[in-house]
């Protein structure tokens, strides 16, 4: 909410807040894809509840079957080289200033990575400006969803870049980059922050850092071998934690038990 409007906050979101308590009143059974939506009837005095998290997570199958479809839309990669995307929004939740920011230093330091963004908003004036003069940075844009999974699948390195205040718990795009088998550099705090370690898939480090997410890059570029190391924990969540066939039973157990 901007500044201005911020001593009126409690005025303009009273609707909002009606609605949500009478909402969770009413509620038998919450599902939320992160522990804070889950807890979420809690602020609002409800605890009796049936609570259930069940992540968003990948339709594997199908993303499979899209990267065998589609097309690699960068030319032949190079041995030794290292691919690292950010795909999503330029908006200003995502910290993709930082990842730009951070890139540009980067690539004065290693010549044999290739940062690929992929997505549009209203920010991506300003990445392309920071980054203007480089070619070891590709623009995608929005791209089919079968060429982009097959691009994805032939990086090294995800970059999910969530801002602190943005609220975001648990972002659509980590689940696509485990599916494709990448190692992770994520900023996304909380929940996020805690998969990627307990999976050992990644490095997080704190969002709006660029000195932080320089030092967290290059710490994962010096090692190679920990790069495939991560990237076969990657996908090997992919199949054990996050494919919805797997990940989505519980549903099926609560609509059975609510129903009875």
């Amino acid at each position: 909410m901007p500044a201005s409007l911020r001593w009126a906050s409690s005025v303009l979101l009273a609707p909002f807040v009606r609605t949500n308590r009478k909402a969770y009143a009413l509620a038998d059974a919450v599902v939320g894809v992160a522990a804070g939506y889950a807890d979420e009837p809690k602020r609002y005095d409800r605890s009796d509840y049936r609570r259930e998290e069940i992540p968003i997570g990948i339709d594997l199958a199908a993303f499979d079957e899209a990267v065998a479809r589609g097309r690699c839309l960068l030319p032949h990669k190079q041995a030794g080289e290292t691919w690292i995307v950010y795909s999503g929004s330029y908006s200003h939740g995502y910290d993709v200033l930082t990842i730009a920011r951070a890139a540009a230093r980067v690539l004065e330091q290693r010549p044999d990575v290739r940062f690929i963004f992929s997505g549009r908003g209203e920010l991506e004036p300003q990445v392309r400006e920071i980054l203007a003069g480089s070619d070891r940075a590709t623009f995608l844009g929005f791209a089919p969803f079968e060429d982009w999974a097959a691009t994805v699948s032939r990086c090294d390195i995800g970059w999910n870049a969530i801002r602190p205040e943005a609220l975001v718990l648990m972002p659509n795009k980590i689940f696509y980059y485990w599916a494709a088998g990448l190692a992770i550099l994520n900023s996304n705090p909380g929940e996020c922050a805690e998969w990627v370690h307990s999976t050992d898939t990644g490095i997080s480090y704190p969002g709006r850092n660029v000195d932080a997410a320089v030092a967290a890059l290059l710490d994962l570029l010096k090692d190679p071998a920990a790069i495939a190391r991560r990237r076969e924990a990657s996908r090997r969540a992919a199949v054990e934690r996050w494919d919805r066939r797997r990940l989505y039973l519980p549903y099926l157990g609560l609509v059975a038990d609510l129903c009875k």
